[in-house]
């Protein structure tokens, strides 16, 4: 899937490999762009059309320093850099409300709104919880805000207060506005 095959068949993801990947339960996508498809056509087609249609609420990142790699991080080890980020992945911006007023004017004006409800939010925390238990001896959980680019308080307010945390009592929880470049959590 990609660029590429777009461009040859004109097809962007064909029903068969929609149901395929349904059966398989999740896909690993990797670049899909090509320099003469116009942005857009294929994130909306493929990469969001997955997404939706099969309910893959779980963006999740994992972040490893591998030995003899160089990095930008002075001094940094294997060690002191492995952790997994764990995003909600069909919410928020990715709902894609919004439009334009205006339109082809001087006075024209994007709105992109961003729509979260509490059960996607609880279900994202669910699986970060749990996905802390079984990846982390340390079962460290930190919860991290991102107010300055895209507020999202239905997800860090239920994580401060519904009883959620109170169902994983082995799990550390911690709050923070940015993410350190190392954290051993």
């Amino acid at each position: 899937m990609g660029g590429e095959r777009y461009k040859k068949t004109g097809e962007i993801l064909p029903e068969s490999v929609c149901r395929r990947t349904e059966t398989i339960g999740r896909h690993l996508p990797g670049a899909i762009g090509h320099p003469d498809v116009k942005p857009g056509i294929l994130e909306k087609g493929l990469l969001l059309k997955l997404r939706f249609d099969l309910d893959q609420y779980i963006n999740l990142r994992p972040v490893k320093l591998y030995p003899n790699v160089e990095t930008p991080l002075a001094n940094k080890k294997p060690e002191d850099i492995d952790f997994v980020v764990v995003r909600e992945n069909t919410e928020g911006l990715y709902a894609g409300a919004g439009g334009f007023l205006r339109k082809g004017t001087p006075h024209e004006v994007a709105i992109q709104e961003s729509i979260n409800t509490r059960m996607g939010a609880e279900r994202c925390l669910r699986y970060a919880f749990n996905y802390t238990r079984k990846r982390n001896k340390l079962k460290n959980l930190r919860f991290v805000e991102k107010q300055m680019c895209s507020p999202t308080p239905l997800i860090c307010g239920s994580a401060r207060s519904m009883t959620l945390p109170k169902d994983f009592p082995d799990v550390k929880t911690d709050y923070a506005m940015w993410m350190p470049p190392v954290c051993g959590w």
